[in-house]
């Protein structure tokens, strides 16, 4: 069995804080009313990156099925994509996903 403890824990710690982030975000801007007007612009983008948070989620699980490779990439693409969506507010989520993808890439391990 492969053991990928480590960066289990950092998916999920990321992906966890990702969904508390983005779901408040999601909430506020549909229940203030500043945002009203803005709501039907706003609201499809906060809920496109609540549901990366989620896939990262359950991305995080799928870590002792996949390739090293698959996850790596996949977890670094996500933190990327956490990053620039979301004009930075989604900093440390990312981190952690860029962490744990590179983590598990740079390991030497027979097992692919």
């Amino acid at each position: 069995m492969k053991n990928y403890k480590t960066e289990f824990i950092l998916g999920l710690t990321g992906g966890i804080l990702g969904i508390l982030i983005s779901g408040f975000l999601v909430l506020v801007f549909f229940t203030d009313p500043i945002f009203s007007e803005y709501v039907t612009l706003i609201l499809p983008g906060s809920i496109f990156i609540l549901l990366i948070q989620i896939f990262a989620v359950i991305f995080s699980f799928q870590i002792y099925k996949l390739s090293r490779y698959k996850y790596g990439v996949t977890m670094i693409v996500i933190g990327i994509i956490s990053i620039f969506l979301t004009s930075f507010i989604l900093i440390i989520p990312a981190i952690l996903y860029i962490a744990s993808g590179i983590r598990i890439l740079k390991l030497k391990n027979k097992d692919n």
